[in-house]
C-alpha cells in the first residue's frame, strides 16, 4: 500500500464557530478518510501574522492589527487557497498519525509566517466530543 499524498486530498467544507475564534475545514481522501482541520486565533501577544490568525481574521471579518480583515488576504478566494494549500502540505503526514482515526480527532494547523516550510500541525481531541457523546447517551427525563 502506498503512502497518501496531497493529490489524494479532496477539499469539502469550510465553516467558523460562533465565537469567531476558529475556522474549521473538512476534507477527505479517495479511500474515504475524512478529517477536520482547525485554524485558531492565537492568544494575545502572539504573532498576529501567523497563518491561523490571518485565516480566522479574514473568514470572520474581524479587525486585524493595522486595519480591517481585508488586509489579511486580498480577498476570500486567496484566504481559501491559503487554507487548502496548508491542509495539502500536512495531509500525507497527518494520515500516518494513528490518533487521526479517533472519532474526535481534529488537526490543528498554523504557521508563524505562512510559509510552507514553517507549517505546524498537531492531531488533537476535540474538547466538546465527550460532552456530545454523554448527551447522546442520556435518556429523556434523566
Amino acid at each position: 500500500m502506498s503512502s497518501p499524498s496531497s493529490i489524494d486530498f479532496n477539499p469539502e467544507w469550510i465553516w467558523g464557530d460562533d465565537a469567531e475564534t476558529t475556522v474549521y475545514a473538512q476534507g477527505y481522501s479517495d479511500s474515504g478518510q475524512t478529517v477536520i482541520f482547525t485554524f485558531r486565533l492565537s492568544e494575545a501577544g502572539q504573532a498576529p501574522d501567523g497563518l491561523a490568525n490571518r485565516i480566522c481574521t479574514s473568514f470572520h471579518l474581524l479587525e486585524a492589527d493595522g486595519g480591517p480583515a481585508s488586509h489579511t488576504f486580498p480577498n476570500s478566494t486567496a484566504m481559501r487557497e491559503a487554507l487548502w494549500d496548508a491542509v495539502r502540505i500536512v495531509w500525507p503526514r497527518c494520515l500516518q498519525d494513528p490518533a487521526i482515526s479517533e472519532p474526535d480527532a481534529v488537526v490543528n494547523i498554523d504557521s508563524r509566517d505562512g510559509s510552507p516550510e514553517n507549517i505546524t500541525w498537531a492531531v488533537q481531541r476535540h474538547p466538546l466530543f465527550p460532552r456530545y457523546v454523554r448527551i447522546l447517551g442520556e435518556k429523556d427525563g434523566e
